[in-house]
């Protein structure tokens, strides 16, 4: 028998579920509709703004700086930095991400693209442990189908003192060397 006729007061006490109320905002996306938008969230690099990044590095590298000590003074970038901090804004206050191209890695000494990707890094925040290891970069490779060959992606980096990130807001990013074979194989997701 069900149990509104057994206790005519089940079905009165019960609550319904209540609906969840929408996300809404620049943070709420469909990857669909972001396809569709792509000039919105990236950017290519100026050979200019390219050439002051290698000024910068140049600049790191001379002063004998280890990557993981040096900061965004470390790293002066004044035509390419507004950009990056419009960036920042848009990866903490808006849809979330940025995606920006043209940074050359590809026949570069890693420690060249990992200062370059590290300098660009502080106009973001600071740096944080991704592992217990304290790891501040590391080096993810990847293995075509059909083929032995290896692709380094970032170089690696430890501190001797680790600070793991366990923050919700914790952002990250990734410096490709190449582009994913099939767009399907790059995604982003919205998790706000």
């Amino acid at each position: 028998m069900p149990a509104s006729e057994t206790n005519p007061k089940a079905t009165a006490t019960a609550k319904p579920v209540p609906l969840r109320t929408p996300i809404e905002g620049p943070s709420a996306w469909i990857g669909a509709d972001m396809r569709e938008r792509e000039t919105e969230w990236s950017y290519r690099l100026s050979s200019a703004e390219i050439a002051e990044i290698e000024t910068a590095v140049q600049a790191v590298q001379t002063r004998g700086l280890d990557i993981a000590e040096s900061r965004r003074d470390d790293f002066p970038l004044p035509m390419l930095g507004p950009v990056l901090d419009r960036m920042r804004t848009e990866v903490l206050d808006g849809r979330g991400f940025v995606l920006l191209r043209g940074l050359p890695v590809e026949d570069r000494p890693i420690i060249d693209s990992a200062t370059a990707y590290w300098g660009i890094g502080t106009y973001f925040g600071g740096a944080r442990s991704q592992n217990a290891q304290g790891h501040l970069l590391g080096m993810s490779t990847t293995l075509a189908k059909g083929s032995a060959r290896r692709t380094p992606i970032c170089a690696a980096m430890r501190l001797r003192s680790a600070k793991i990130s366990t923050s919700t807001a914790a952002t990250s990013s990734r410096c490709c060397a190449c582009g994913a074979p099939n767009q399907a194989d790059s995604r982003r997701s919205s998790a706000r």
